[in-house]
């Protein structure tokens, strides 16, 4: 289901895949992989233990190196987590910058994002 997201953002189009469920549900190690348990796996480069971060990316950048002409692309990515009405900044180091983020309404009245 997320290829369809991904064919998007190789179009300049902007995605969210998300996971939601239940504690202990398996959300992180589905976006993740094995690396949400904080080791590489012996089974990392079979793609058995890798998350839907790595399968995304993996197309995405498939996708742009594939497109014929000389574009130059820039690819953002956010990796947040909300829990208990909180947002995390999970790329950055643990720190105050990182937690807790405010969440703000676009000057358009369009959505919404954490800073």
């Amino acid at each position: 289901a997320f290829r369809d997201i991904v064919a998007g953002a190789a179009e300049g189009l902007n995605g969210a895949i998300m996971a939601y469920g239940q504690t202990a549900s398996g959300k992180t190690y589905s976006i993740s992989g094995s690396t949400a348990l904080g080791e590489a796996s012996p089974d990392a480069d079979s793609g058995k233990d890798r998350g839907i971060i790595h399968f995304a990316l993996e197309d995405l950048f498939t996708k742009l190196r594939d497109q014929s002409g000389k574009n130059e692309y820039l690819v953002r990515m956010s990796y947040c987590e909300l829990y208990m009405e909180k947002v995390n900044d999970l790329l950055r180091k643990i720190s105050p910058q990182s937690q807790n983020l405010p969440v703000k309404e676009d000057a358009e009245g369009k959505g919404f994002y954490a800073e």
